[in-house]
């Protein structure tokens, strides 16, 4: 007990003289202990404030708000109360309040934040961070921001970045103009410019150009989608190819592909396979085409399974159902119980049958009528 007070009492006026004298380095050829603002070390270093430090190897211990020291390189442990401010950190770090360097190497811990040009590494912060290049592994509690993220990167909050690539995932969300990778958020994401991987999100999320699979409780939004997109509500995008699944509805100016809407399908240029619990509609029309109640568009070309309605004002070409078929100029086969056809080039089957270019009593026919193409 002695030994230790009397230790104890040494220590404090080493201190003591180091915060007078700058530093007192117990230390040969640079190796040893240094007590206070020791510029070169290799060992251990206490201190209360950094200023002016140029190069720490070992395990270094710092209490206060640093100032200055543009030229540091500190490797190996460093534990500070409010941080550090350096060139480069390699090694363990660990600061209460936060953390400022141009490179950040190795496994760096901030209560309240880190900042820094780059970091490479483990990077775990509790209010956020901020960089322009973040590689390794990623955690922040509040959020987490750079212009270029690769490998993992979680915000429990959001995560916000020019380009991200790698494993993403955030409890609010994120936003960022490029995304490469796999991206999970409980809330939405949002990329200016591209995303490209699997995309799953609780609300939503959106994209200039999407290509991959992407999943939404919610909704899909995209100018450009290529590849497998399930939504809760809808998908919409001005060009959509690949396979979309929404609980409600799936819009775009031109479909191609597998294409299912719980209630609808709408768009100007539609083709594949495309299924609507209650219709599918647009301008042009192709494949083959379910709705529940109907299919209507300017131009159908394919095959058209209607419930109750099948429409095409301009012509139809293929195969057609419908309780009421009306039709512009048909080319192919309809069934119905009645089938209207401004001009027929085909076999109209139902118990009522009107083919606009036949003559005199043939305009009108039960069960069958028939014009020669």
């Amino acid at each position: 007990m002695k030994r230790s007070w009397v230790a104890t009492c040494l220590l404090l006026v080493a201190l003591a003289y180091a915060a007078h004298a700058q530093s007192l380095d117990l230390a040969i050829g640079g190796y040893g202990v240094g007590l206070g603002n020791s510029r070169n070390i290799t060992g251990l270093r206490l201190n209360f404030v950094d200023h002016n430090v140029e190069s720490v190897n070992g395990i270094n211990l710092t209490f206060w708000k640093p100032e200055a020291s543009p030229r540091a390189e500190i490797n190996g442990l460093s534990i500070g109360l409010v941080g550090f401010d350096a060139d480069r950190i390699t090694g363990l770090t660990v600061a209460v309040v936060g953390m400022s360097a141009r490179l950040l190497r190795g496994i760096s811990i901030a209560g309240v934040g880190i900042d820094s040009e780059t970091i490479e590494g483990l990077m775990v912060t509790g209010v956020g961070s901020g960089a322009s290049t973040i590689k390794g592994v990623s955690i922040a509690g509040i959020g987490l921001g750079a212009q270029d993220v690769t490998g993992i990167c979680v915000g429990g909050i959001g995560a916000g970045a020019n380009d991200i690539r790698g494993i993403s995932i955030a409890g609010v969300g994120f936003g960022a103009e490029s995304v490469k990778g796999v991206a999970v958020s409980l809330v939405g994401m949002g990329a200016e410019d591209e995303f490209i991987g699997l995309g799953v999100a609780g609300i939503g999320q959106g994209a200039d150009e999407a290509k991959g699979i992407f999943l939404a409780g919610v909704g899909l939004g995209a100018s450009s989608f290529t590849g497998v997109g399930v939504a809760g509500v809808g998908v919409g995008a001005q060009e959509l190819r690949g396979l979309a699944i929404a609980g409600v509805g799936v819009g775009a100016n031109e479909i191609t592909g597998l294409t299912i809407g719980g209630i609808g399908v709408g768009g100007q240029d539609i083709s594949g396979v495309t299924l609507g619990g209650i219709g599918v509609g647009g301008e042009d029309v192709s494949g083959l085409a379910a709705g529940g109640l109907g299919v209507g568009g300017e131009r159908v070309t394919g095959a058209a399974i209607a419930g109750l309605y099948l429409k095409a004002e301009d012509y139809f070409r293929g195969f057609g159902t419908g309780a009421l078929t009306r039709i512009g100029e048909q080319h192919g086969l309809t069934i119905g119980l009645v089938n209207i056809a401004s001009e027929l080039h085909g076999v109209q089957l139902g118990i009522l049958n009107y083919a606009g270019n036949n003559s005199g009593l043939l305009k009108v026919l039960p069960l069958f009528n028939y014009h020669r193409p």
